[in-house]
């Protein structure tokens, strides 16, 4: 009933029913068929290794539909390349850009159902879409290509208008100082 080997033993076909424990076990050309549960502390596989479902430790599944599923904090190194869509679910799902060598870094990120672009180095935000729709931008927005306004606009400080303007309707409020002719 009990097998008990010590050094090196050369079996063709072993079958085993119940618990099975090794120290060590190599496996030549013809494989290892594991049917059931197996625990195993090492596994190293090289060549051609067919599973139907194999957990790793504690968090790390691969699915017998080719399917990785991984519970916590995954490290890639060097490059991830994703054939496909990526959705990130969170209450405030957010992606961390960290350049290594310079600041500053940035999170983009839904918080609260807002998107935002964070600068995460100096605690600021640089631009959030509202839920309501609305954009802020903090700092100075510069345009390239000319900017077309559609609705009021409303400037809480100074205009400052360089070149040739044409207004139409232009309502003064209050006192206005002009540093040219008005024509």
């Amino acid at each position: 009933r009990n097998l008990i080997l010590t050094g090196i033993a050369t079996i063709p076909t072993l079958g085993v029913t119940g618990i099975a424990t090794a120290e060590t076990l190599q496996v030549g050309n013809l494989g290892l068929n594991v049917t059931g549960v197996s625990t195993l502390t090492t596994l190293g596989v090289t060549g051609l290794g067919t599973f139907e479902k194999l957990t790793v430790g504690t968090g790390v599944t691969l699915q017998e539909h080719g399917g990785v599923s991984i519970a916590g904090i995954t490290t890639v190194g060097g490059n991830l390349g994703v054939n496909g869509d990526v959705t990130i679910t969170n209450p405030s799902p957010q992606i961390f850009l960290v350049d290594s060598d310079e600041n500053p870094d940035y999170e983009l990120g839904n918080v609260g159902g807002a998107f935002r672009i964070r600068d995460t180095t100096n605690s600021a935000n640089r631009l959030v879409v509202n839920t309501d729709g609305h954009v802020d931008v903090t700092g100075n927005l510069d345009v390239g290509a000319g900017i077309d306004v559609t609705g009021a606009v409303n400037v809480s400080t100074n205009l400052d208008v360089d070149g040739a303007t044409t207004l139409d309707g232009l309502t003064v409020a209050e006192p206005a100082a002009f540093s040219d002719n008005v024509t």
